[in-house]
């Protein structure tokens, strides 16, 4: 159903159902997000061990479109947060949120997280030249850190519209 993104893995069509997570809501540019994912993923996992809490350890980034009348066209706002199994009941100054659910165009990364943006930037182009229309959000899901970057998972997803 896909092709190869050059990455040696295919563009496909997934079904995602809601996934709980417990995270943070930010906002971002194209310039500062890899700066502002990981402040806010650190302020997280600075809660989660605190609290003392029970998660599944995956990381999550979650991406919005900017919105009209955004202070700039690459305002955007992202939530950074970390899956959960079950109910986690409340956590001091986190959400408790979900990811979205549908049919997602998605492709795994094994490897290099400098990689990503070029994921990103396969998955559009393959939706694109599949007809395929964005609802404007998309994910990253990442993998547990093994201490090897060349073993480092992520799955990125873009929603379908």
């Amino acid at each position: 159903m896909g092709r190869s993104i050059g990455l040696e893995r295919p563009v496909t069509i997934v079904d995602m159902t809601a996934r709980k997570l417990i995270g943070l809501r930010s906002r971002a540019t194209a310039q500062t997000v890899s700066k502002s994912m990981l402040a806010t993923l650190t302020r997280v996992w600075e809660v989660i061990r605190k609290d003392n809490l029970k998660t599944l350890g995956l990381n999550v980034a979650i991406y919005y479109t900017p919105e009209q009348g955004a202070p700039s066209p690459s305002d955007f706002g992202f939530v950074a947060g970390v899956l959960v199994d079950g109910d986690i009941g409340q956590a001091a100054g986190l959400e408790v949120l979900e990811t979205p659910t549908g049919a997602f165009a998605h492709a795994e990364l094994m490897g290099d997280y400098g990689l990503i943006p070029e994921v990103h930037r396969q998955i559009r182009d393959w939706c694109q030249a599949n007809g395929k229309r964005l609802a404007g959000v998309n994910l990253e899901i990442y993998g547990h850190w093994t201490g090897d970057q060349s073993q480092a998972r992520t799955d990125v997803y873009y929603l379908l519209g």
